[in-house]
Order: C-alpha cells, then structure tokens, then sequence
C-alpha cells in the first residue's frame, strides 16, 4: 500500500472551483473556511500553445484567500504542470 504525504505548505496544488475554473497556487493554508494559495495561475491557450497565465490579472497580491464553500476539490499537482507553474512564476529553470 502506498502511503500519501498530506500537502505541505509551499507545494502546487490544482484548485477545481465551482465554476468549473482550474486554479494553480502554491499552498498555504487551509482553515475551516479559507484555502489560501500564493501566486494563483491557470492554464489558457496562447498563440503558441497553452500557457500558464495569473488568474487574477489586475490583483496586486501575491497570496489569494479562496472561500471553501467554491471549492470542489483540491490535490498535488502533476509533476511536468508543476514545474512549467515554477518555472513561469519564479527565475528558476528546471532541469
């Protein structure tokens, strides 16, 4: 049996809302209420493909506290989406 690690703070993690929208963030915390994620992005179709663009484009925060109530669900992002995420929202190349 494989044993899950819970999420720690600082991962990336996929955020499903009920509006059907994907949210990318670096976790922070989770209450009873909030789920708070930093540098919140999604995925977009560009002209050269499908990019991670800011989820909020006019915000001036890089953290965002998510109402629980608008969240369907929540996981680890998969590895090759969380690296372009840390790639495009940081100075750090992957390798």
């Amino acid at each position: 049996m494989l044993i899950k690690k819970p999420i720690t703070k600082g991962a990336v993690i996929t955020i499903k809302l009920t509006s059907g929208e994907e949210v990318l963030g670096r976790f922070s915390e989770d209450t009873d209420t909030v789920l708070e994620v930093d540098k919140p992005a999604t995925i977009a179709q560009g002209p050269k493909g499908m990019g991670i663009i800011p989820w909020m484009m006019t915000s001036q925060t890089a953290s965002v506290k998510l109402n629980k109530s608008t969240v369907v669900a929540y996981a680890a992002t998969d590895d090759e989406i969380a690296k372009a995420y840390t790639e495009n929202t940081t100075d750090l190349k992957l390798v």
